[in-house]
C-alpha cells in the first residue's frame, strides 16, 4: 500500500509493517476476486501473528496453485476499490460519530 495511507490506518492495523512484504498479499490468496479493506487487514494481521517457515510454505505452494490453475483474472488492483483515505472517509461520514469512536 502506499506510504500516504499511513495516517488512515486505525491502531491494530499499524501491526501490518512489523512483517516485511512478500511476494503476493495474503488477501489474494483467500481466492476472491475482490477483498475490502477490512478483509486485507485480517488476512495481513493473521500473517503477522502467525508469521511461521510453514505459513511462508503455504503461502507459496497456494500462490504456484492460483498461477498454475488461473484461479483469479484480478488481484486487487488500485481501481477495485476506492482509495484508503477515501474510504475512511466515507465510512465515517455513514456511521455516526458517536458508535465509530468508541
Amino acid at each position: 500500500m502506499p506510504t500516504y495511507y499511513g495516517p488512515y490506518f486505525l491502531p491494530e492495523e499499524r501491526k501490518r509493517h512489523s512483517a516485511r512484504g512478500g511476494l503476493i498479499p495474503p488477501d489474494s490468496l483467500s481466492g476472491k476476486t475482490y477483498t475490502t479493506y477490512e478483509e486485507q487487514f485480517q488476512y495481513e494481521l493473521y500473517y503477522v501473528d502467525h508469521i511461521s517457515f510453514l505459513l511462508d510454505i503455504k503461502v507459496i505452494f497456494a500462490t504456484i496453485s492460483i498461477i498454475v490453475n488461473r484461479v483469479k483474472t484480478s488481484y486487487g488492483s488500485e481501481m477495485d476499490r476506492p482509495h484508503l483515505n477515501v474510504y475512511r472517509a466515507n465510512l465515517n461520514k455513514c456511521v455516526n460519530k458517536e458508535s465509530y469512536d468508541k
